[in-house]
């Protein structure tokens, strides 16, 4: 079968493509480069260690004094309720174990609530992205922020399994008047741990981060 030879038109069309082609994923890299300049190393991704408070304590064990700048218990996510789990899934990222760090489905599903109510009605962001922001990034909302906020949510996947990033992100959102961390937030609202909390007790953790005190 013989090939037509492209007209001059034709080619002129082909070349303008693939130089835009070309142009936008040499934006893409250098956007990538310069984003990622300032953002942990993966050596650093590898030794995350919460801040964790200092206590004094006495000969027989009593707490005399305790020393932090974020009042935080770390818990294994075994010792977590497993119904506790599932209530801040469904409140923060329901499709946690199927994305990989990014939901774009619920990218896109907000976008769509947001143009349809004409605001910013509903936030799209995983547990991965604010476990990325609560350990290296700032809250200020900006494009820049945002993007470092991706990519740092990329590596983090990379770095850990997602019951590790669970357990990170467990660990470390804040519950509001200096709480951090679920266990925390259970002695100081229930003044009890974790793994004794009722089920009336586990529906109401899951909604305090939205609006912290303190």
């Amino acid at each position: 079968m013989r090939v037509r030879p492209m007209r001059r038109g034709e080619r002129i069309v082909l070349f303008t493509i693939l130089v835009m082609m070309a142009a936008v994923l040499g934006m893409a890299v250098a956007g990538y480069i310069w984003f990622s300049r300032d953002l942990p190393s993966m050596a650093r991704l590898e030794m995350i260690e919460p801040s964790l408070k200092t206590r004094i304590l006495a000969a027989d064990g009593t707490v005399l004094k305790e020393f932090y700048k974020q009042d935080r218990i770390l818990i294994p996510l075994e010792k977590i309720p497993v119904d506790l789990q599932k209530a801040f899934l469904a409140v923060e990222d329901r499709r946690f174990y199927d994305h990989s760090g990014i939901d774009f489905v619920r990218i896109f599903s907000a976008a769509w609530k947001d143009i349809i109510h004409w605001r910013i009605k509903e936030g799209a962001s995983t547990i991965t992205q604010q476990l990325s922001t609560d350990l290296f990034l700032t809250k200020e909302q900006t494009f820049a922020r945002k993007i470092k906020e991706i990519l740092l949510a990329f590596r983090i996947e990379k770095t850990y399994s997602k019951d590790e990033i669970l357990e990170m992100y467990l660990n470390q959102i804040y519950f509001g008047s200096g709480g951090y961390g679920i266990e925390a937030a259970s002695q100081r609202f229930f003044g009890k741990s974790v793994t004794d909390l009722e089920l009336h007790e586990i529906a109401l953790l899951p909604g305090l981060p939205k609006n912290p005190t303190g």
